[in-house]
């Protein structure tokens, strides 16, 4: 994953970027699906957990 000014490139080809802040809370784009998944959390440390649990729990009731 690439990282500037809080957003992370989580896949590049795939058009795949999230806004990653401090707490946990989380703005996931998938520009080529045109899904944005927010999540607003409490304070948690390894926050990049919040990817994976987009990606395999959320998203395959999205697509």
């Amino acid at each position: 994953m690439k990282y500037g000014y809080l957003w992370w490139i989580i896949d590049a080809d795939n058009k795949i970027y999230a806004a990653i802040g401090d707490s946990g809370n989380v703005i996931y784009i998938d520009a080529k699906d045109e899904i944005v998944v927010a999540i607003a959390s409490t304070f948690k440390p390894a926050v990049h957990d919040r990817i994976i649990f987009i990606q395999h729990n959320i998203l395959p009731y999205l697509c």
